[in-house]
């Protein structure tokens, strides 16, 4: 591992290989990175959020760059991006402040027709399924609607989890038509697996707690004391508590980690002492082997930098987003 560039005020990275991607500045200009070398794309539009869609990127919920022009994709104002169903379509809102009403539709960028639904309820779309419906999630609970905006199948945190008071993870994610998320209450902290064509429980599996990503059909839960990986195929958990060895590695409990997964391995920040205005220690972070149940290294930042906000790790590339917005770009291993 070795620091290879270091940018300053710099957020939201996207599009990233070994040697290109784009950042957003202090000043809310795209810049594209391309072989240590940056170059301003837009300066005329403040650039608030930024994703990834149909070969290029889509900024502000309703303009699209592919990567040579850039083309407002609706006519009206107050429109914006909801869901991203696929490649060409999109959910999208638009705000009718004078009725407070949201109303929905489809996008068809493709020959940008919008297909206007008319709907009496409020619903909040979370995540396209890959049987063309999606997931609208509240805090009372999921509900399941087609691209008609039909509701399908509908249930209650409360309901499921048997208990009035009730909390959900912050993810909700999809493996092979199959719908999990975790839920606390009551001393309980189980993970729920719907189908996500009927909505019927499937499984429900016991004790998971922490942040859950996804990586060849495996789920991680990762937590700062506990990290738990689901098999989903064989339906196989492996539990590992962790506390013991970052203590023993001199990283102490991990406090507010940020986590990455790739090719297996478990990349995690230490927040512990670092805030860039009231501690004295650099934020650390590291790369842990599941299955060896081993760090395999650990780094440590100036304090000057703060608290480490977000890890990305791409190809041979691990990306570190800093409390003062910097970003520092490392060498995963030797090329």
């Amino acid at each position: 591992m070795k620091l290879i560039s270091k940018i300053n005020t710099a957020r939201m990275v996207k599009h990233i290989s070994n040697d290109e991607f784009y950042y957003v500045n202090k000043d809310k200009q795209l810049v594209k990175y391309l072989n240590s070398k940056t170059e301003n794309i837009i300066s005329n539009i403040k650039c608030e959020v930024i994703e990834e869609w149909n070969s290029g990127l889509l900024i502000n919920e309703c303009i699209f760059y592919n990567y040579s022009t850039f083309e407002p994709l609706f006519e009206e104002n107050n429109i914006y991006k909801c869901l991203v169903i696929s490649n060409d379509k999109l959910i999208i809102k638009k705000n009718d402040f004078i009725n407070e009403k949201i109303k929905f539709g489809v996008y068809n960028h493709k020959n940008n027709l919008i297909l206007w639904i008319e709907l009496n309820k409020n619903i909040n779309p979370y995540f396209f399924n890959s049987n063309n419906t999606f997931i609208s999630y509240t805090k009372l609970g999921l509900e399941n609607y087609d691209l008609n905006l039909n509701l399908l199948w509908r249930h209650t945190f409360s309901s499921l989890l048997n208990e009035d008071e009730v909390v959900t993870s912050d993810e909700i994610v999809e493996v092979s038509d199959v719908i999990y998320f975790v839920l606390h209450g009551g001393g309980k902290h189980d993970c729920f697996a719907l189908d996500a064509n009927t909505g019927k429980v499937v499984k429900t599996y016991p004790d998971l707690v922490g942040q859950l990503i996804v990586e060849d059909e495996t789920i991680y839960f990762l937590h700062t004391e506990i990290i738990s990986i689901l098999n989903t195929k064989t339906d196989e958990i492996t539990t590992w508590f962790i506390d013991d060895l970052m203590k023993e590695k001199g990283v102490d409990s991990l406090l507010f980690p940020r986590w990455a997964v790739y090719d297996g391995l478990i990349y995690f920040s230490q927040s512990k002492g670092a805030d860039r205005y009231s501690d004295n220690i650099g934020a650390r972070f590291g790369v842990l082997d599941p299955i060896k149940k081993e760090m395999l290294w650990q780094h440590q930042l100036p304090l000057e930098n703060g608290i480490i906000g977000e890890i990305k790790v791409n190809q041979n590339r691990i990306y570190l987003h800093t409390q003062d917005q910097t970003l520092f770009i490392f060498k995963r291993k030797d090329e």
